[in-house]
């Protein structure tokens, strides 16, 4: 009972409405003679880098007021935002609507993706019931069923990968697309509603300490070439605030080697960082060892396309776009020297 009061817990945090807009920085930079980014998200542990940068005062030590807003939903739906200037820096996903975007007109830019690079805050495979112990290469996939996750997710990419992984496709199999929210994949493990669901962190890890099933494959493994997170600008941004945005950027990558030097174990700085910002008690995630983040923070062209033709092949973008046109790899490169 009290792993699921517990996992509960984490439930809650995960499907809150956030409220509140917070201000990190204090002063304007009239005042303070910080140059000021705005940034929009939603807390969740794939963006500890910047928590950590926030409360450690690595973005002040840049030069940077980061004032951050949060919200609800869809990364996406705040492009509208980030194109009139409303926040400068938006970390999202790169979803069907991430490039769909771009053919409604918005002028944005990928610059910088982050993800895990270990088992630790990685989307996982999860396989339950029999097929915990009968499920052990990709090819065993056939004949399954695999819950993918909603149209245009990170977790459906995932399941999709480890498909063409065992040699397989879509029709040599069964795909169902209820593992929406996080309640709906430890109701599908519990019932053994599919023999695989592709799951978020923590809820992956939560599902096999609780027995319900097994973490079989971490996306790390299926699609390490995936960036689970990305940082997009506007290109008014880009071009009025270049320098800012560097500096950001370098906050960001120097916290993120600072994060991975921990070799996975959890700092009362951190914990206490993700806490404050998520909701979550340390006691629910620090179990489980800490991530660690790409440290390059590299975004081309080339992965975008390779993004754009999964979604492609899934119907879920409106028109073919230039991904040339869709990024601007100078940011990491400098950042990175």
């Amino acid at each position: 009972m009290h792993h699921f009061s517990r996992f509960n817990r984490i439930l809650g945090v995960l499907t809150a409405t956030v409220l509140v807009t917070a201000a990190c920085g204090g002063s304007s930079s009239d005042d303070n003679g910080l140059e000021t980014l705005r940034l929009a998200l939603t807390p969740n542990t794939q963006l500890l880098p910047i928590f950590a940068a926030i409360d450690s005062g690595a973005f002040e030590q840049a030069g940077i007021d980061l004032q951050i807003d949060t919200y609800q939903g869809a990364a996406t739906a705040q492009i509208p935002r980030l194109v009139r200037g409303d926040i400068d820096l938006l970390p999202s996903t790169p979803s069907p609507s991430f490039f769909n975007s771009v053919t409604q007109g918005f002028d944005i830019k990928a610059i910088l993706s982050t993800g895990t690079t270990g088992e630790a805050g990685t989307p996982s495979l999860v396989t339950v019931g029999t097929a915990a112990d009968e499920i052990r290469d990709y090819s065993d996939l056939r004949g399954r069923t695999i819950d993918s996750g909603a149209d245009g997710s990170v977790i459906q990419v995932d399941a999709l990968e480890a498909i063409a992984k065992g040699g397989l496709t879509e029709s040599d199999l069964t795909i169902e697309k209820n593992a929406k929210t996080a309640a709906d994949m430890l109701a599908l493990a519990r019932n053994q509603s599919a023999d695989v669901i592709s799951t978020i962190e923590p809820v992956g890890s939560q599902i096999e300490r609780l027995g319900l099933g097994k973490r079989w494959k971490v996306m790390n493994e299926t699609a390490p070439w995936y960036p689970q997170v990305i940082i997009a600008a506007s290109s008014v941004s880009l071009d009025q605030k270049s320098d800012a945005i560097e500096k950001f950027s370098r906050a960001y990558l120097k916290t993120i080697r600072e994060i991975n030097a921990q070799n996975g174990k959890w700092t009362d700085e951190y914990s206490a960082s993700l806490a404050k910002w998520t909701g979550i008690a340390p006691a629910d995630f620090t179990v489980d060892p800490m991530p660690t983040f790409d440290e390059k923070g590299t975004i081309t062209a080339e992965t975008l396309s390779r993004i754009q033709d999964i979604w492609m092949k899934q119907n879920l973008i409106q028109q073919e776009v230039d991904v040339t046109g869709l990024v601007d790899e100078s940011i990491a490169e400098r950042s990175a020297n």
